[in-house]
């Protein structure tokens, strides 16, 4: 993965946790939830694990 994507999965995440915070939606907040463990997921994978 490069530099540029990490970048672009570090600011999707951002976003979705603003998104998160805002919504009051349950089922909605569910699906953003696990979209925030997976990109967190991958962003720690990353940052652990040299490619």
């Amino acid at each position: 993965m490069k530099e540029q994507e990490l970048f672009l999965l570090k600011r999707e995440l951002n976003r979705l946790l603003l998104e998160y915070k805002r919504c009051s939606n349950d089922f909605y907040k569910e699906l953003i939830r696990e979209e925030i463990g997976f990109l967190t997921t991958a962003i720690a994978d990353y940052e652990t694990i040299p490619f």
